[in-house]
């Protein structure tokens, strides 16, 4: 029966690898499962050995992403086992909250990322020190400068930017003007996430407005879009949250579209 099951993980190819160094965040955001009270984060074990790092490379890949609940770049040693993944012929990206004061030497390794997802939910630096308890805007967009700083010098195109925006009660009014924050930082996509409530955030989904706020809050957000997609930039609504904005449009019974 063993046997059976090993068979059928076997697969003929890795097409795409994605790795989490590590469950442990440096942040803890009202939003995230990170945060509850019962949460233990843990850090993968010897992925810095040599053996390691040979056994990706011979995988053939398409690409690499190292993402999951914590954050990558807490791990000890992340930037050298980063190092010796980017450079070469796979794309590699990270999905970070970027919010650390790095090194030089970690900023020359995030500079040869071909790219970087970034968390970041608003262009206010009360709001996001608010909603990601830990993190500070102003740190995360100079850390974006030196990124790009690092990337000139070495004389390598920077890595694509993408912002993850957490949709939430706190952030939607002032999405259009966060679109425009994010445009003069050289985003070139935006991922609106939807929001899972849990028992401990104080967020509220914006589906759960009701009347004029709802209606607001569309607003807000089409001109945000409009905006964003006149640049022709990539836009990604996630699943799950155009539905439940459709449905509280409907159940407010108010003149109202999401464009998106």
């Amino acid at each position: 029966m063993v046997a059976d099951i090993e068979s059928l993980l076997e697969v003929p190819r890795v097409e795409h690898l994605f790795l989490e160094l590590t469950s442990r965040c440096n942040l803890k955001c009202k939003y995230c499962a990170v945060s509850g009270p019962t949460y233990k984060g843990e850090d993968l074990v010897d992925f810095n050995s040599p053996q390691m790092i040979q056994s990706i490379h011979r995988l053939g890949l398409s690409s690499i992403q190292l993402n999951g609940h914590g954050e990558t770049t807490i791990v000890d040693d992340w930037y050298r086992f980063a190092r010796s993944l980017c450079g070469g012929r796979v794309p590699v990206v990270m999905t970070t909250n970027l919010c650390k004061q790095y090194t030089d030497e970690e900023i020359d390794v995030l500079a040869r990322f071909s790219g970087l997802s970034i968390s970041c939910d608003t262009h206010d630096a009360k709001t996001f020190k608010m909603i990601r308890r830990g993190g500070n805007l102003r740190q995360l967009v100079y850390n974006m400068l030196r990124i790009r700083t690092s990337a000139l010098r070495q004389n390598h195109q920077a890595p694509f930017i993408a912002w993850n925006c957490v949709m939430n009660d706190r952030v939607v009014l002032d999405f259009p003007e966060y679109c425009r924050f994010a445009a003069l930082s050289h985003v070139g996509r935006l991922v609106l996430c939807n929001l899972v409530v849990y028992p401990w955030s104080e967020l509220r989904h914006v589906s759960d407005l009701n009347g004029e706020d709802l209606r607001r809050a569309i607003e807000a957000l089409n001109d945000g879009i409009s905006f964003w997609r006149g640049l022709n930039r990539e836009f990604v609504m996630m699943g799950g949250l155009p539905e439940q904005l459709s449905e509280a449009i409907k159940r407010e019974g108010i003149d109202a579209t999401l464009h998106y």
